[in-house]
């Protein structure tokens, strides 16, 4: 069983099962050419626009279509979770789901920056558990750029903030290249500072390719704040190629590409629930498939 997210900050203009369709023929492809059983799958679109979401079954797009013809139309549901209609508090009561608990509670505060500073420590305090693997480190460091990109705050902005979160986050954020460039420049090389910032970089690179084989070099370009170019050249130092797989499960956050999505593919070993609030919204963790290894 995998569940596919897909996230949402606006109203699409075209129906979402579309998008949702195409994500499990690319899955289901992978299991034919890995000649693994199709793989059942669980859609879950997390929402937090600004709008009503009204949810609609497939059929309801073909207006005038008669009834006998249904048949012939794909049929499918999808759990909608919609954050404007979740209280704060429920997602906060989730302790036991940090990064899911804190990154809902960015997404419930994008449009409000206001709200978002005032729980600026609620969202990137995980605790000391969550930084024992490079994994949650990338996690914390995604989550604060998606955050900071969402006002385009500056570093002395971003700093203030972070005197009220714990040293563990606070030391990790700091290492941020997009935000604290000047910080990675001074602790460059003796040949200069572009030089060093150039080899953190390409450490940065090196890694976020290696925790993340399935991004391609667009996606790595993006998250380290680097060219396409220079991910192609450090794949070809390393000798690293991207996987080609389909992802198992997804979440997309970040600022909008063409096709209205950013893909962050963030792999979560289980599977909670928020329950049914309005209008059947839920909230689940995306689980890995069975027998599979984590990053």
């Amino acid at each position: 069983m995998l569940f596919l997210f897909e996230h949402k900050s606006f109203l699409p203009t075209q129906p979402v099962h579309l998008q949702l369709l195409d994500y499990f023929l690319q899955i289901w492809e992978d299991d034919i050419k890995n000649k693994r059983p199709l793989s059942f799958i669980i859609p879950v679109v997390v929402y937090h626009g600004q709008r009503n979401w009204e949810q609609k079954s497939f059929w309801d797009y073909f207006p005038g279509v008669p009834e006998k013809w249904r048949a012939f139309v794909p049929s499918f549901d999808y759990i909608l979770t919609d954050l404007s209609r979740i209280p704060q508090q429920l997602i906060q009561a989730k302790r036991d789901t940090e990064y899911l608990r804190n990154l809902f509670l960015a997404l419930k505060f994008a449009h409000d920056k206001g709200l978002l500073k005032e729980n600026w420590s609620e969202i990137l305090t995980f605790g000391t558990a969550s930084y024992e693997q490079d994994r949650e480190r990338i996690l914390l460091q995604t989550l604060t750029l998606y955050a900071v990109n969402l006002y385009d705050m500056p570093p002395t902005e971003v700093q203030q903030l972070n005197k009220s979160i714990p040293k563990p986050e606070r030391n990790w954020i700091n290492e941020i290249p997009e935000i604290f460039g000047e910080r990675w420049k001074k602790r460059g090389l003796r040949e200069g500072r572009a030089e060093g910032r150039a080899e953190k970089e390409r450490a940065f690179t090196i890694k976020t390719i290696k925790k993340f084989p399935e991004w391609n070099d667009s996606e790595v370009a993006e998250f380290v704040g680097v060219s396409i170019e220079f991910v192609q050249q450090v794949r070809k130092e390393i000798g690293y190629i991207q996987r080609k797989s389909a992802p198992s499960a997804s979440i997309w956050l970040g600022r909008p590409l063409s096709t209205g999505s950013d893909k962050v593919v963030l792999n979560e070993r289980c599977s909670q629930s928020f329950g049914n609030h309005a209008n059947q919204s839920r909230a689940s963790l995306p689980c890995q498939r069975a027998g599979s290894n984590p990053l």
